[in-house]
């Protein structure tokens, strides 16, 4: 049974995947990654080393993921602080998982969920490409 809820939730994610705008996606991606270091915490707290391990590979990969959505040409600064930022998330997270540090684990959180309020009041199709590019104040 557990098996065909997980096939079945599966399916959802990816037909979600499919039908979903840039912007939504790159809003997947934060939530994936503020799950993701949620589990890490509750697995931090409760001794459940190998779900640390799972959640921290996930979080890294979703990181990767949003780094890798950068356009530094097009993006000019606000893409570069973006990628540092992403660069700086993944090294914390090395050392969160290193030392089970729930503090750590909690600062990104901070982090992501004030990356995750910036994109979500962007309304999806209001910016250009040539607005963010042109905005190197």
């Amino acid at each position: 049974m557990n098996k065909g809820i997980g096939q079945y939730k599966q399916i959802g994610v990816e037909t979600a995947l499919v039908n979903a705008s840039p912007h939504r996606l790159i809003q997947m991606l934060y939530e994936g990654a503020l799950t993701q270091l949620a589990n890490a915490k509750g697995a931090i707290q409760n001794d459940q080393i190998e779900l640390l391990s799972v959640s921290i590979k996930k979080t890294s990969n979703i990181l990767i993921g949003l780094e890798e959505g950068l356009d530094l040409e097009k993006g000019g600064e606000i893409a570069s602080n973006l990628q540092a930022l992403y660069r700086f998330l993944q090294t914390e997270l090395i050392a969160a998982q290193s030392t089970q540090s729930v503090e750590k684990i909690d600062a990104m959180i901070s982090v992501l969920v004030e990356l995750k309020s910036a994109w979500d009041a962007i309304e999806p199709g209001k910016i250009s490409d040539e607005t963010i590019s042109s905005d190197k104040t």
